[in-house]
């Protein structure tokens, strides 16, 4: 098997991304642009995938099969640990109705196409649901799980065929992919932030730098004072460049950073070349696949664990905090050691990864489907009085909310004796011209009038709901 030069530095340079992604996922305002990380892995595996594809080209090694083979050694075994794993403690601790999502979350991470899934399903990456979600990091594996399956057979086509092009064709490929970018991050920024074509300028960028190497066109040790400015830049970006709106144009200046480091930080007389490649550095770097697969489940499960606890997850001690990290980079540790190691290079275990594999799909497709509802039979019968405070002219609810709200008493005007009467649209407390307390929201606000009704009644206060349903 033919392969490229080691160079520890890059393996320093995916410890300076995993580690802002962990601490933006454990706190955002720790790191605001600690995502960063995962732009910053794009471009690294754009690099490393060219090179050792133009490699195997030139040598006239290179064969489709044996290429996929090594990502699927690479990839699989430590991701369909995690997958399982996941769905076992998840099975134990999320509520019934989580179960079946994650169920969903597991195929999808699973077959590669959890972008696709979370952009359709979850959407904002950084809404509550996407934030709830076990499996929401393999969004990215699959971004890439996508480009190794469609690139390779489109980088030897350009290679056989039309050579003398190579630079110039994915320069054009490029920055068409970047145009979309820009163009997507204001017009539609969730789909942009996770599919492959609006993604792959990052992968692209490093591809570009491979050939132009292979090419000889880049001299990598000539200028290393640009290693510390792609360094600094990337370090900048973390701590200035947010995603709150979406994801950022401003991602082009992390990227270009990235750029320069790998192309420049070559070299032992480099000091951003020695200082990546440090052992502690290195170790990071070389653990980070398995770091970024267990970080985010730890996390979010163990925020359901709290909340099942009682227990408020925006206030956790530093002891709990540094625990959880403790525990993340341990399972990390023995992740990589006994799972990615072991199967790395061993090409007689691709036929078991793969039964496994679809033995996992199984099992997600069973949380995915099988009736995992709460037992409720001990409980009152839950009623909604919403109905006593809604001032939505609209009185019939559509075939989808009936589907909801099946197995709810739903309490109307003429069930229950209150004290409000309605004038105006708008649902009064009798004799309360001015009232001291106004209810205004939607759905969630009539979740409340009932309670909030019967506390200003004991405190004999007057109220107005302005409250409506499906606004």
């Amino acid at each position: 098997m033919s392969s490229i030069p080691y160079r520890p530095e890059i393996d320093g340079l995916r410890a300076i991304a995993i580690i802002p992604v962990i601490l933006f996922h454990l706190n955002k305002e720790l790191l605001p642009g600690g995502y960063i990380g995962v732009d910053v892995f794009f471009v690294i595996s754009g690099f490393l995938i060219t090179s050792l594809i133009l490699n195997e080209c030139k040598q006239g090694v290179f064969r489709f099969s044996n290429f996929w083979l090594r990502r699927i050694r690479r990839i699989l075994p430590a991701l369909i640990t995690m997958v399982l794993t996941t769905l076992i403690v998840g099975k134990i601790i999320l509520y019934a109705p989580d179960i079946n999502n994650l169920g969903r979350q597991g195929i999808a991470s699973l077959l590669s196409f959890a972008n696709i899934s979370h952009w359709l399903m979850a959407g904002n990456y950084w809404g509550h649901t996407a934030e709830s979600s076990p499996l929401l990091h393999t969004w990215s594996l699959s971004v890439e799980e996508q480009f190794y399956l469609c690139f390779p057979l489109l980088l030897v086509i350009i290679f056989n065929h039309y050579y003398k092009w190579i630079t110039l064709i994915f320069l054009v490929l490029s920055l068409f992919s970047l145009i979309l970018f820009f163009y997507g991050s204001q017009t539609h920024p969730t789909a942009t932030f996770y599919l492959l074509p609006t993604r792959a300028w990052e992968l692209g960028t490093g591809a570009f730098l491979a050939i132009l190497s292979s090419k000889k066109i880049l001299q990598f040790h000539k200028i290393p004072v640009l290693a510390a400015v792609g360094l600094i830049t990337v370090l900048i970006s973390y701590f200035f460049i947010g995603g709150e709106e979406g994801i950022s144009p401003l991602l082009i200046i992390p990227v270009f950073g990235t750029a320069l480091i790998i192309t420049f930080a070559r070299g032992a007389d480099n000091i951003i070349n020695w200082i990546l490649s440090a052992s502690p550095v290195v170790y990071v770097g070389k653990i980070s696949y398995s770091l970024y697969l267990w970080h985010w489940p730890t996390l979010v499960l163990s925020k359901q664990l709290f909340l099942k606890n009682n227990t408020a997850t925006n206030n956790l001690s530093i002891l709990a905090v540094i625990f959880i990290l403790a525990v993340i980079f341990i399972i990390a540790v023995l992740s990589y050691n006994f799972i990615e190691v072991p199967t790395r290079r061993n090409t007689k275990v691709a036929p078991y990864i793969l039964s496994i594999l679809l033995v996992a799909v199984a099992i997600s497709g069973m949380m995915k489907f099988w009736d995992f509802s709460e037992d409720t039979s001990f409980y009152n019968i839950t009623e909604w009085d919403g109905n006593l405070y809604n001032v939505n002219p609209i009185k019939e609810w559509p075939e989808s909310i009936k589907k909801r709200m099946k197995g709810i008493k739903v309490n109307n005007s003429d069930d229950i004796d209150i004290n409000v009467f309605s004038t105006g649209g708008i649902k009064k407390l009798y004799g309360a011209k001015t009232p001291e307390v106004m209810v205004l929201g939607d759905s969630h606000a009539l979740m409340w009038g009932r309670i909030l009704d019967e506390i200003v009644k004991e405190f004999e206060i007057s109220i107005s709901f302005y409250a409506a349903d499906g606004t």
